[in-house]
């Protein structure tokens, strides 16, 4: 009942259609290689990451080969998911005052063959007063247009925030069910800092949060909050850190009045800083729905450096309390709520953009110069 829920199940099938396939691959006469191959290396346990990537490879190898993704992400699933949800489907777009709802046959080609070009076209024809906004679909405009995939049930915008988070994480603290999936701190771990309240992204090298004789310093960048923002990163908000930050909106706001309290009777009864008033608004105004965005801080002077003990496997573990609650504490007994693990190559991207803002250099040229590749 979904063009991704068919799309999951279909891999899955082929998958265990093909597991005779798949033991023959990775058959016993490659016992004695992998033995080699871990008796070699420096560190014996990395064979077994090293076995997992190849069998993953080889799983992707499978359902390229079966068009899995073509066939149930492709143009016919989508013209039948269009037509059978017509109804519960949106189909609007809004621009200011202005709104068109698209026609069903409009929607199909468009969820076909995407905005570019096509969305301008469609509204030229069929409203031209809305359409230039449309004529460029890099715009905000056309990203404000994907609306049209609304329903009663949920909307475009959290729909892509679930996708996002999805490609974004390896696992979150949702999916979390059995004790020995119970996660290490490693490069891509997310915790959010409930002494400092802000949300920190572990880059520390993989090779070194492993074999940690006691304990060891973790590097982390800054994962800013932003609202209505430029953001690059959707995490889901999880009910601890929720209850934890309502908390600490409570207690600025007994400190804002008392300054405000303070402020007024310096001044006669008048609020002198205008700065308090709008700080306290904001506080009212604080609101908390299922996601946060943020934004990774590029500056590597702000980044922190905490540290952790280890454990006798010689890693940093963490301790579920209950569901949705797993924490990491530092060796200042500083408490840290798991958030989750990005993807490696995610992980791997904020990394390099870290090292390429760090490696910045100035260089004085002719302005005429400078203007021709800007």
């Amino acid at each position: 009942d979904g063009i991704v829920p068919a799309f999951a199940m279909k891999a899955a099938g082929a998958i265990r259609q093909n597991s005779g396939r798949i033991v023959s691959r990775f058959g016993k006469n490659l016992d004695a290689a992998y033995l080699s191959h871990r008796v070699l290396l420096p560190e014996p346990e990395d064979a077994e990451v090293f076995m997992l990537e190849n069998f993953v490879s080889y799983m992707r190898n499978i359902l390229a080969i079966g068009r899995v993704d073509n066939l149930t992400l492709g143009d016919k699933p989508i013209e039948s998911w269009i037509r059978q949800n017509e109804a519960l489907l949106s189909r609007t777009i809004v621009n200011g005052d202005a709104e068109y709802k698209l026609e069903l046959e409009d929607t199909i080609e468009l969820s076909k063959n995407g905005f570019h070009n096509n969305l301008h076209q469609i509204l030229e024809s069929k409203k031209s007063k809305m359409a230039r906004p449309y004529k460029d679909a890099s715009k905000e405009a056309s990203l404000k247009a994907i609306s049209i995939f609304d329903s009663e049930s949920i909307t475009a915008v959290d729909s892509s925030m679930e996708l996002s988070i999805l490609s974004v994480f390896r696992r979150t603290y949702k999916d979390v069910v059995d004790i020995h999936e119970i996660p290490y701190l490693t490069q891509g771990t997310i915790i959010y800092s409930k002494v400092k309240d802000q949300f920190l992204l572990c880059i520390t090298p993989k090779c070194d949060t492993v074999r940690i004789d006691f304990s060891k310093k973790f590097s982390f960048a800054i994962l800013d909050e932003v609202d209505g923002k430029s953001f690059d990163m959707v995490i889901p908000l999880n009910p601890f850190v929720e209850q934890h930050k309502k908390e600490i909106c409570e207690i600025k706001k007994d400190e804002v009045i008392l300054s405000i309290m303070d402020d007024m009777i310096l001044h006669d009864g008048k609020i002198n800083d205008k700065t308090l008033n709008d700080t306290l608004k904001r506080l009212l105004s604080a609101n908390y729905g299922d996601y946060i965005h943020l934004s990774t801080s590029p500056k590597f002077y702000t980044l922190e450096h905490i540290i952790f003990e280890s454990d006798e496997k010689g890693r940093v573990p963490s301790s579920k309390i209950c569901d949705d609650l797993i924490e990491f504490w530092d060796q200042d007994f500083n408490e840290y709520i798991w958030i989750g693990d990005l993807h490696d190559l995610n992980t791997i991207s904020r990394v390099a953009n870290l090292i390429t803002n760090l490696n910045r250099t100035g260089n004085d040229e002719v302005e005429w110069l400078r203007r021709q590749y800007q």
